[in-house]
């Protein structure tokens, strides 16, 4: 199961790169439909990482693009935790966990608008520690 690995970041971030310039062009059938596209080779690239077969477009993209699977992976968990987290809080909603009046409903209540912000400051830090794993994995290498 590699859900939670450096190939599933990896398919996260490349589903970023290339779907996130497309949600400018609003009410607009082709960029829809491409969106909608990407998105469901994702879902399905995702299901076989589940099952252990990683995508060949992957590991060939990681491959040839060292340096940019470095900044991919370190902001691929943000469009990762996009399809997982309402997953899960769609499990929990199912299962009662997260029932009306439950601590952790209340939680997510008080909470959820601050959520937003916490989750770029997290993104930030990714970018930001990766760009120095980047310089210093440069720095060695020139050694």
């Amino acid at each position: 199961m590699k859900l939670f690995s450096k190939e599933a970041l990896l398919l996260g971030g490349i589903y970023g790169l290339y779907s996130f310039p497309l949600t400018f062009f609003e009410e607009s059938f082709v960029g829809d439909l491409l969106i909608f596209i990407m998105t469901a080779v994702f879902l399905v690239s995702m299901i076989r990482l589940l099952f252990n077969n990683v995508p060949k477009f992957v590991l060939n993209f990681s491959e040839k693009h060292p340096r940019l699977s470095i900044y991919l992976v370190a902001s691929g968990w943000f469009f990762y935790f996009i399809w997982v987290f309402p997953a899960f809080l769609l499990v929990g909603a199912y299962t009662g966990y997260l029932s009306d009046g439950t601590p952790q409903a209340r939680l997510i209540e008080k909470y959820g608008e601050n959520f937003s912000d916490f989750i770029l400051v997290l993104l930030g830090l990714s970018l930001l520690g990766a760009v120095v794993y980047d310089y210093r994995r440069q720095k060695r290498e020139r050694r």
